[in-house]
C-alpha cells in the first residue's frame, strides 16, 4: 500500500500530511483522508512508539516515520503505549481514496428538568467510521430545517409549556448525513395566587443560541493558469481559534489541493490552494475546522 519513503517527494508528486504528537496521549489528527499518491508523516518519539493494525514491523520511536500511500483503502495506527487495536486509547485512521460510511449521532438533554422559559441545552455525540469529525448542525424547533449558523457539538434554546421535538444532524466530509431527534415535555407552571394581578408574561418562542462564525471568502470563478501558479486565495474567518483546512475537489470528490493553517483569536486568515493537475470544469472548495464545522462552496475552473 506505500513505497519507501526513501523515494524523493518531487518524483511522487503527493502532498504530505502531517500526523503529530504533544505531552498529551493524542494525535493531532485522529481520522484523515488522502489521495492515492499522497504521503503521510507520523512524528513517532519514545514517549508515543507508532505501529500500525496488522502490521509486524516497528514499533518507530525515533524522528519522523514516513509513508507514501499508493493504494486505495485505509491505514490505522496506534501508539503501543496509550494506544491499541482497533481504534482504542491512542490511535487514528488514514483512509485513502473516497471510501466512505455514513456517520452517526444521538443527542443528550443537559437540562435535567426544564422550566417554561429556561434555557434548555442540548450536546450531540457524533462520530464517522473513517474518524474525521463530522459537522453538526441544529433544528430546535422540529420544523425540519437546520439552521446554518447553529453548528457545533451543542446549541441550546427557550421553550413554553407543551411537548417539543429537537434535531440534530451529523454531516461526514464527503456529504453522508446522519439525523438523531430528541422529544421532550416542558409542563405548564403551577398556578398560585399572587398578592397582586401581574400580565401574564407573552409566550417564549425557541431562540437558538448563536454559534462560533465561520465565515469563508474565494472567488467563485478561476482561471486555470492561475490556479497552477498562484492559486485559489481563500480566506477564513472563525470565531474560535484553532486549525482550519481548506481543500479543492473535482464533482467525483478527488482532491487535489489541500492546505491547513492555524486561527488564533478568531482572526482571518489567508490560505492558498495551487494544483497543477487541477482540470478545467466545475470543481468544489470544502473548508473545515477543527471542532467539526464546514462550509462547501462550488466553483468553476476555466481554462
Amino acid at each position: 500500500m506505500y513505497l519507501s519513503a526513501l523515494l524523493p517527494l518531487a518524483l511522487l508528486g503527493g502532498p504530505v500530511h502531517e500526523i503529530r504528537t504533544g505531552d498529551a496521549p493524542q494525535y493531532s489528527t485522529t481520522g484523515l483522508r488522502v489521495a492515492v499518491g499522497d504521503t503521510v508523516r507520523w512524528d513517532a518519539t519514545e514517549r508515543h512508539p507508532l505501529t500500525f493494525d496488522g502490521e509486524s514491523g516497528g514499533p518507530y520511536a525515533s524522528g519522523a516515520h514516513e509513508r507514501t500511500l499508493t493504494e486505495l483503502g485505509r491505514l490505522a495506527f496506534y501508539c503501543v503505549v496509550h494506544g491499541a487495536p482497533g481504534g482504542s486509547g491512542m490511535s487514528g485512521l488514514v483512509t485513502v481514496g473516497d471510501a466512505n460510511a455514513p456517520p452517526a449521532i444521538t443527542i443528550e438533554r443537559e437540562t435535567a428538568e426544564p422550566r417554561d422559559g429556561q434555557l434548555v441545552v442540548f450536546s450531540a455525540l457524533a462520530a464517522d467510521p473513517e474518524r474525521i469529525p463530522p459537522r453538526v448542525t441544529w433544528d430546535l424547533d422540529g420544523d425540519g430545517r437546520f439552521e446554518p449558523h447553529l453548528s457545533g457539538v451543542s446549541a441550546g434554546a427557550r421553550y413554553g409549556p407543551g411537548t417539543h421535538t429537537v434535531l440534530a444532524r451529523a454531516t461526514d466530509d464527503l456529504g453522508l448525513i446522519a439525523d438523531s431527534r430528541l422529544a421532550f415535555t416542558v409542563p405548564a407552571a403551577t398556578a398560585t395566587a399572587p398578592a397582586a394581578e401581574a400580565p401574564a408574561p407573552p409566550p417564549v418562542t425557541p431562540r437558538g443560541v448563536t454559534a462560533p462564525v465561520l465565515r469563508v471568502r474565494a472567488d467563485r470563478t478561476i482561471r486555470l493558469a492561475t490556479l497552477r501558479r498562484r492559486g485559489l486565495r481563500v480566506v477564513v474567518t472563525s470565531g474560535t481559534a484553532g486549525r482550519v483546512t481548506a481543500e479543492l475537489r473535482d464533482t467525483r470528490g478527488r482532491r487535489f489541493a489541500r492546505v491547513t493553517a492555524t486561527v488564533r483569536d478568531g482572526a482571518p486568515v489567508t490560505l492558498r490552494l495551487r494544483s497543477p493537475r487541477m482540470p478545467a470544469g466545475r470543481a468544489r472548495l470544502l473548508v473545515r475546522t477543527a471542532d467539526g464545522r464546514s462550509i462547501s462552496r462550488a466553483l468553476t475552473v476555466r481554462r
